[in-house]
């Protein structure tokens, strides 16, 4: 195994970025399930409190591969214009929302856009973002679970 902790080894004798993803959570025990979540799935993680501290990082060039985001957080930024910010300025980066109040978030979403009902499990998150080279447009457009 590579000894850096930011790559994956996977048996080609090559080095390879780990995809990274980045959580928006404003529930500290959610927020740390839904890391734990997405690292089984071989992601580097970053987390955030909010959408105002996410919509930063984003910003700031963090690279990341997938969003998974809540829709009602505290701040002058929800999770569902976060989404649409995301897809807008990053069209390759995957973006999910999660949100225990599907039928509320979906009228504020963009088109097509996989919303998790909370709480899911872990093989339905697999079905949206297992595999992080989908384009936007090739993502299930439907509530998952």
């Amino acid at each position: 195994m590579s000894s850096n902790p930011t790559s994956d080894d996977v048996g080609d004798g090559q080095t390879h970025p780990k995809p990274r993803a980045l959580v928006v959570e404003d529930q500290d025990d959610v927020r740390a399930i839904l890391c734990a979540m997405v690292e089984e799935l071989g992601f580097e993680v970053t987390h955030a409190i909010n959408a105002n501290v996410a919509h930063a990082l984003l910003a700031a060039g963090g690279g990341f591969d997938v969003l998974l985001t809540d829709v009602n957080m505290p701040g002058s930024l929800d999770g569902a214009q976060l989404a649409s910010l995301a897809r807008q300025t990053y069209p390759n980066m995957v973006v999910v929302v999660a949100s225990g109040r599907v039928e509320e978030a979906a009228g504020r979403l963009p088109f097509g856009l996989p919303i998790l009902r909370k709480p899911f499990r872990l093989k339905e998150l697999i079905a949206v973002i297992g595999n992080t080279h989908r384009r936007p447009d090739e993502q299930a457009s439907d509530v998952i679970a």
